[in-house]
């Protein structure tokens, strides 16, 4: 496909289509028309004036980009389009935009930014390392038209909404293809600095979590982008688990998995500090001791109960097998102990 590539010098907007003339190029608002002047051969410009003078004042607005006798708009179906610079220009105060729309055709916008939708493509997330309980994470984010300059990077308590955001500059920009880029990321994060303040909410004797979804919001030195925020799919099906010391009591589990759709997310845990050790351990074990033992049956109701269907099956399974290892997995001070009283060597607190 020709290639075009916008840019911008001192009040005027500029257009160069090397491969291509453009012959009547113009701006149309559905009612007037404004025209560029070629200023040497398929290299075109228009003040950013006149730009204005179609574009309604006081709200947003647009004007759409046509060429030839027949109205053809330029879309990316037809060009390869390099954005290059900074494509904003004020009047008055008011920025004006040159851009690229959702449905990918070029034009000329104040009053509202352009969408970050119409420049992603794709990104993932990797767990890289983890060293002196801080984990090395990799995003790279696929971006059309348009490179990265930086990101803001979420993480989203899955359960009371609350946003921890950082931002993270550019590591790395390379142009895969026409006007196609990845853009890398590199994050240290340290999981006890993060997760202090949670301990002291979280019970460890009462199997609760907090999960965090990981997610994306782009930025870029050509134009401001809509806040839109991009959830990160994981880059592989791996989990990944580590432990945390906080104090002689208690044990942090940080683990990043991909979710059931395969995205990023993370979740943490508290236990006790024997039950952690105890847990490293058999997670330490060689595959052939556990495949040799016998097999663990788990059983739970709620973290506190022991009186229904969970109940029965584990009594079941105390006195009429042999074959299972089981468990019955309870709060440590859970009123329904009582009814666990003949295989308290078989609780797990």
């Amino acid at each position: 496909m020709p290639a075009i590539t916008l840019f911008t010098k001192e009040a005027s907007f500029y257009l160069e289509s090397p491969a291509m003339a453009l012959p009547n190029l113009r701006i149309d608002n559905g009612h007037t028309q404004r025209f560029f002047e070629e200023e040497t051969p398929n290299r075109y410009k228009i003040a950013a004036r006149d730009v204005a003078d179609l574009l309604v004042q006081g709200q947003e607005s647009r004007v759409v980009l046509y060429y030839g006798e027949e109205n053809t708009a330029i879309s990316t179906k037809e060009f390869t389009i390099h954005l290059h610079e900074t494509l904003v220009l004020p009047i008055e105060e008011q920025p004006i935009y040159f851009y690229i729309s959702l449905d990918q055709k070029l034009r000329f916008m104040w009053q509202q930014v352009p969408s970050a939708r119409a420049y992603y493509l794709s990104s993932q997330a990797e767990f890289l390392s983890n060293i002196d309980e801080s984990s090395h994470l990799k995003i790279t984010i696929e971006t059309k038209h348009l490179a990265l300059n930086g990101i803001t990077l979420f993480l989203t308590n899955r359960q009371t909404k609350e946003k921890i955001s950082f931002h993270l500059p550019v590591d790395q920009t390379v142009e895969t293809g026409p006007a196609t880029f990845s853009n890398t990321f590199f994050v240290d994060f340290d999981e006890t600095f993060f997760m202090q303040p949670f301990v002291q909410q979280l019970d460890p004797h009462g199997y609760q979590l907090v999960i965090f979804d990981f997610s994306v919001r782009l930025s870029s030195t050509v134009f401001p982008l809509t806040k839109r925020v991009f959830r990160l799919p994981a880059a592989n099906k791996t989990e990944i688990e580590h432990s945390l010391s906080f104090n002689h009591e208690t044990m942090g589990f940080f683990r990043f998995y991909p979710t059931i759709n395969g995205n990023f997310s993370a979740r943490f845990t508290l236990l006790p500090y024997d039950a952690g050790n105890h847990y490293l351990d058999y997670a330490a074990r060689p595959l052939a001791d556990t495949l040799q033992a016998k097999p663990i049956i788990l059983i739970f109701e709620y973290p506190h109960k022991a009186q229904d269907n969970g109940l029965a099956f584990f009594r079941y399974l105390m006195t009429k097998q042999d074959t299972f290892d089981t468990y019955y997995v309870i709060e440590k001070n859970a009123p329904d102990i009582d009814n666990l009283k003949p295989y308290l060597d078989r609780i797990i607190f």
